[in-house]
């Protein structure tokens, strides 16, 4: 653990460092964005290259040594008074504290303060009207349905057990290569992920996966259906490489996914982009959606979606609503004003997307 000074030090550096790059976001694009972040991102992955167990373990290791090293040593013991001897602990744990959110800064949460990202893609976040959604969902469940028929799976073991086999990084980190020479972003060729164990632990907290700032690693639960699991690790394989907004992370997902060679990866962004189109179709127009399900998708689309649904009635939330309102306020209390609602707006930079990029350039829509 660093000495108090370095910590007052470290932690007074994010505050200035932070308060620069909040008010000079073209100044953070260049200096955070394209030197400190991607030399942070290459440490990550040289670690995680060389390491044969996932770094969250070792994060985790450190703070059970130090914990039971802090107890053992007992700093406080000196304090004849209780009162003093917690407010001695309650000072260590604030400079431990002060040091982690430094650090999460530094490593990571300084991308809340660049320029916009989906001006990085030239992309408009604007209404869709209503028609324009229902003409888009009828080519899109006709897209999903041909997706579905060139896989061969006919239950959800076939899936799960072909998922095991797939490198499915590998094709995603591809395919998210690809994507930003395309676009001129800055790119990274391996980005770590870990598959959270035991099952559920995240689902019950309303979470599908997460981005663990401290090791630079996209984590994920391993209870989710195996249809997700693509799209999901893409989504946070975006914020991996520096992406914040949870809209914009959908989105990149969406593309990673279609664009990649795997059939099984392309239908995992096909499917997601189709329910969202269906759950604002359903708000809408529900009998135009009961239509749509009922006589036009097919029957092995139906079932996957059942299972899914299926899947996640296993892990039901422990804390109703809790992690929605904390994650909200923190969204917001960085900059992202629509807060939790930003995962939605996928459909708005999607159809900003399809219109500025012809099918040509791009085989997606």
């Amino acid at each position: 653990m660093p000495t108090k000074k370095f910590i007052k030090w470290f932690f007074l550096s994010s505050l200035l460092g932070g308060s620069l790059f909040y008010f000079f976001p073209k100044f953070t694009d260049l200096v955070y964005g394209e030197w400190i972040f991607p030399s942070v991102r290459l440490f990550y992955n040289t670690l995680s290259f060389i390491s044969p167990i996932p770094l969250v373990l070792f994060f985790i290791l450190w703070c059970i040594v130090l914990l039971v090293d802090y107890f053992i040593k007992k700093p406080y013991a000196a304090y004849p008074s209780f009162l003093k001897k917690l407010l001695k602990v309650g000072a260590d744990v604030l400079y431990f504290a002060l040091f982690l959110i430094a650090s999460f800064y530094w490593v990571w949460g300084m991308n809340y303060f660049r320029s916009s990202e989906s001006a990085r893609f030239h992309l408009k976040v604007e209404a869709i009207e209503q028609d324009r959604l229902k003409d888009w969902i009828l080519t899109w469940t006709e897209e999903v349905n041909n997706s579905r028929i060139a896989l061969p799976f006919e239950n959800d073991e076939d899936v799960r057990n072909y998922l095991s086999q797939l490198d499915l990084n590998t094709h995603l980190e591809k395919s998210f290569y690809g994507l930003k020479n395309f676009h001129k972003l800055t790119a990274f060729r391996h980005i770590p992920v870990m598959l959270w164990r035991p099952k559920g632990l995240w689902l019950r907290n309303s979470t599908a996966g997460f981005y663990f700032p401290f090791t630079g690693e996209a984590t994920l639960d391993s209870g989710l259906h195996p249809y997700q699991i693509p799209f999901t690790t893409a989504h946070e394989m975006a914020h991996a490489i520096g992406f914040t907004d949870e809209g914009v992370c959908n989105f990149l997902a969406v593309l990673v996914c279609m664009s990649a060679e795997n059939e099984f990866i392309q239908y995992s962004g096909k499917l997601t982009l189709w329910r969202y189109l269906a759950r604002e179709i359903r708000r809408l127009d529900p009998d135009f959606y009961a239509n749509i399900f009922e006589e036009k998708l097919s029957d092995a689309v139906k079932n996957d979606l059942i299972a899914i649904h299926r899947n996640s009635q296993k892990y039901p939330d422990w804390f109703p609503g809790l992690q929605r309102r904390v994650y909200d306020t923190y969204l917001r209390a960085h900059g992202v004003r629509e807060g939790i609602a930003s995962y939605n707006e996928v459909l708005m930079l999607a159809e900003s997307y399809f219109k500025l990029f012809s099918e040509s350039e791009n085989d997606i829509d």
